[in-house]
């Protein structure tokens, strides 16, 4: 009986990895790792390439940065994406009414940038970014949670973990690398609308992913799920009303640095340079 049970318990092989490298969600979960690299490495790295052939100051390209905030703060509005349903796009799927819109946005945000003349309309050119980059942060909490759910016995977490890394790899490396020797060759303008239509693309195949039905796992499953959160309260001793308002304070007190940032932004982005005043 013992040899039996070893014998249950045996890691996957390379059989197991077959099967879910042909699993169609293997092949989605490899379109998302790469739209949630590519967009980062879009507004928060090689864009400053762009900003410096545009003459661009350094302090402005300082302030530019914080647009990246968006990605350190997505836990503030992770709660909201399961509780929040986008009206006309329930049907979807919970995660996949989230997924969609922001990857499309972001190819949108892409393209227009595309353009726009960052040292002409830099005010624009900043909004566009800063909505990319939320879209962008919002798109990572979906997919995180659509991996969780669509896992299996076949595409199992630990898989589905590994091809997501590995797409999220290859897009740093288009967008930076690649993104760069594109633009020395066609241009800015014309870089960044193949990084659109790149993520338009995924945007629209991402409608047809599987839908991560939470109601469709085993009941094994959801129970043991019931019961860890269940442990977790025990644990904390926090009642849901006394959570709640310590929530409702560390979102205002979020809120207003975050407002406080954006108009430091705004500021900047829009102050008349020191010779001009003078």
């Amino acid at each position: 009986m013992a040899d039996a049970a070893v014998a249950t318990k045996k890691k996957p092989g390379w059989r197991t990895l077959v099967r879910s490298l042909k699993n169609p969600k293997s092949g989605y979960m490899a379109l998302f790792g790469f739209a949630q690299g590519l967009p980062p490495a879009l507004f928060l790295g090689t864009l400053y390439a762009w900003l410096s052939e545009a003459e661009i100051d350094l302090e402005t390209m300082g302030v530019f940065s914080l647009v990246g905030l968006a990605y350190a703060f997505q836990f503030l509005w992770s709660p909201l994406l399961d509780k929040v349903d986008i009206p006309g796009l329930r049907k979807l799927g919970k995660r996949k009414q989230w997924i969609a819109p922001m990857q499309l946005i972001v190819g949108i945000a892409l393209l227009v940038m595309s353009f726009l003349d960052p040292k002409s309309a830099l005010g624009w050119f900043s909004l566009l970014a800063a909505i990319g980059a939320f879209a962008s942060a919002t798109q990572d909490i979906a997919i995180n949670a659509w991996r969780i759910d669509v896992a299996d016995e076949e595409a199992t977490l630990d898989i589905l973990s590994t091809i997501t890394q590995m797409g999220f790899r290859l897009a740093a490396l288009i967008g930076g690398a690649l993104g760069l020797i594109i633009a020395e060759r066609i241009g800015w303008p014309q870089t960044y609308v193949i990084m659109g239509a790149i993520m338009l693309a995924i945007g629209i195949a991402g409608l047809f992913a599987p839908d991560a039905n939470v109601a469709k796992r085993s009941a094994a499953s959801v129970a043991a799920n019931e019961e860890e959160v269940a442990e977790l309260y025990n644990m904390g001793e926090i009642t849901e009303k006394v959570r709640n308002r310590a929530l409702l304070a560390v979102g205002l007190l979020w809120a207003w640095a975050i407002g406080t940032v954006v108009v430091f932004m705004v500021r900047s982005m829009t102050a008349a340079p020191a010779r001009a005043r003078m």
